[in-house]
C-alpha cells in the first residue's frame, strides 16, 4: 500500500514519524560471539560521516520486493536533502509498483571509505515545495530538470511524452557502515 508523506516541505521528513534525523543509537554490528575481526576497541563511524557519503553518492541502488517475494535492485537517482535520502522513479516502473504494494527498501551506497546499507520505507512525496525543493537538488546534482505541476504532478518535459516521475523520501530504520576498520549500526 502506498502512502504519502504529509509534509510541508522536504525538511519535515526527517522528523516525520519515527524516522528521520540523527539515529537515536549508535553501535558495534558485530559482537563478540560474531567471527570478525572487529572487536569492542573498533572505532564507530558518526552518522555526520554516512550523511557526507550519502550527499555525495554518485551510484545509489534501490532495492525492492516483488510481489512474489524475489528482490528488485536497481540504480537510482537520489539526493540527500535536509537530513534525509529522496530517490526518484517512475511509478509504473517494477520498482514503482513494488513500492505501491510493499514499500519497504534498502539501500546501498559504496565508495572506496565507506559501505552503507539504509533499510526502511520508500513514503512517496506529494506536497509540491517538498517536490520541488528536491527536484531543485536533483537539477543541481545531476543536471536533471523536472517539472512541478502546481497539483504535485512531477514530469520529465525534456523526454517525449513527458513521462511521470514519483519523489520517494526514504525513511530509515537501520543503517550499517562498513569501513576498513569498523562495522558501525545505527538505529532509529
Amino acid at each position: 500500500m502506498e502512502t504519502d508523506i504529509p509534509a510541508d516541505d522536504a525538511a519535515d521528513l526527517v522528523s516525520w514519524e519515527e524516522g528521520g534525523g540523527p539515529p537515536s543509537r549508535t553501535e558495534p554490528l558485530f559482537g563478540p560471539s560474531d567471527a570478525s575481526p572487529f572487536d569492542a576497541q573498533a572505532p564507530l563511524t558518526p552518522w555526520s560521516e554516512a550523511e557526507r557519503r550519502l550527499a555525495a553518492a554518485s551510484t545509489v541502488w534501490l532495492v525492492t520486493t516483488r510481489p512474489d517475494g524475489r528482490p528488485h535492485a536497481v540504480p537510482v537517482f537520489a539526493v540527500w536533502v535536509d537530513g534525509a535520502l529522496f530517490v526518484t522513479l517512475r511509478p509504473g516502473s517494477r520498482k514503482g509498483r513494488n513500492l505501491a504494494v510493499n514499500p519497504q527498501v534498502s539501500v546501498i551506497v559504496s565508495s572506496d571509505e565507506l559501505e552503507l546499507v539504509l533499510e526502511g520505507r520508500a513514503e512517496r512525496v506529494r506536497e509540491v515545495r517538498g517536490l520541488r525543493r528536491v527536484g531543485d537538488a536533483l537539477a543541481g546534482r545531476f543536471g536533471w530538470r523536472l517539472a512541478v505541476a502546481d497539483d504535485g504532478v512531477v514530469t520529465d518535459p525534456d523526454l517525449p511524452g513527458e513521462p511521470e516521475y514519483g519523489i520517494y523520501g526514504v525513511v530509515p530504520r537501520v543503517s550499517f557502515g562498513f569501513a576498513e576498520v569498523s562495522a558501525t549500526r545505527w538505529s532509529w
